[in-house]
């Protein structure tokens, strides 16, 4: 086996069959399961959240230094939509 691929979490189990949804292209050694999509995009979602959390506090308790978590986590949520469109376009679904 390559050292560059991942070995399949639970033996595939919540894999997509190989020609699902590939339209008939080979689906990388290293793809996504459909479990660690769910992870992915709920983490993006999570963030989402927890940024509107941070800047509702800010305007309840009148301390717009609250404000500054929702920038700071800005790049963070970022870095993972960048990584869930790398990983749609490299899986090619």
């Amino acid at each position: 086996a390559d050292p560059t691929t991942h070995t399949p979490y639970l033996a595939g189990f919540m894999d997509l069959p190989k020609d699902a949804v590939t339209w008939g292209h080979p689906e990388p050694e290293n793809a996504l399961t459909v479990a660690t999509w769910i992870i992915h995009w709920s983490s993006l979602v999570e963030f989402l959240v927890a940024m509107g959390f941070a800047w509702r506090w800010a305007d309840l308790v009148q301390n717009p230094k609250w404000k500054g978590i929702t920038w700071g986590l800005l790049p963070l949520h970022s870095s993972g939509i960048t990584a869930c469109t790398y990983h749609l376009f490299y899986n090619q679904i």
